[in-house]
């Protein structure tokens, strides 16, 4: 039975690894589960490693499951990401809208949409290929499709613009303060090197931080 040797195979790694912190349960657990016939004991067990690609198959896992659950694991960084950039507690819970970009895509997440809403502590997971969004939301694009967290009703609409809006007020400040220093001829010619690429770098960021903050006020309409 397929499932039964993926479980078996996650619980001897996963015991394997625990051993070193918990010696005498896993041992225990290794002898309770069978796993010692073969060399008496959880310390003669070899240290888990990755499965090579050309091994995937034979433990019942395909390229494409592979690559679905690193794409996975990338939307629910990302979502995770969305939530903490508009002061979100981790803990509550929200809804989320997921547009998959491809019917593979869209099988997979309806599929998965448990652990998805697990991993991301969410209320309500929606997926649906043909979303259409009527407001603006905050939405980023993962390797899966467009990922969207409705705000309504989730916080305060307009203290969350003003909050935005002086952010990117004190980055733009900033971002003068350091166009003005790379504008300057003597700052450049005299100036270490270093210092240059230092404000070159913060200028960099400020101006990343200024087109996602950008992005953040139009979100929210």
């Amino acid at each position: 039975n397929q499932t039964l040797r993926v479980m078996h195979w996650c619980l001897s790694n996963a015991l394997r690894l625990l051993h070193p912190m918990m010696p005498f349960v896993t041992e225990e657990l290794w002898h309770a589960m069978g796993y010692a016939a073969s060399n008496g004991t959880i310390m003669k067990s070899s240290w888990p490693v990755c499965l090579p690609e050309d091994q995937l198959e034979t433990a019942g896992i395909s390229p494409a499951d592979s690559v679905y659950v690193d794409a996975k694991h990338e939307l629910v960084r990302l979502g995770r990401q969305l939530r903490a950039d508009y002061g979100i507690v981790p803990g509550r819970r929200i809804d989320y809208l997921i547009r998959p970009d491809t019917t593979d895509a869209s099988i997979r997440l309806e599929a998965d949409t448990a652990s998805l809403r697990a991993s991301l502590r969410a209320e309500k997971m929606t997926v649906d290929m043909g979303l259409s969004t009527e407001t603006a939301m905050p939405g980023v694009l993962t390797p899966l499709g467009m990922l969207y967290m409705p705000l309504d009703g989730v916080i305060d609409l307009a203290a969350e613009r003003a909050r935005l809006v002086s952010e990117l007020d004190k980055v733009n400040t900033h971002l003068d303060g350091a166009a003005r220093k790379l504008e300057n001829e003597k700052f450049i010619s005299k100036a270490p090197d270093a210092v240059v690429a230092q404000v070159r770098a913060t200028r960099d960021e400020l101006l990343e931080k200024q087109a996602k903050l950008q992005a953040q006020i139009a979100s929210l309409g």
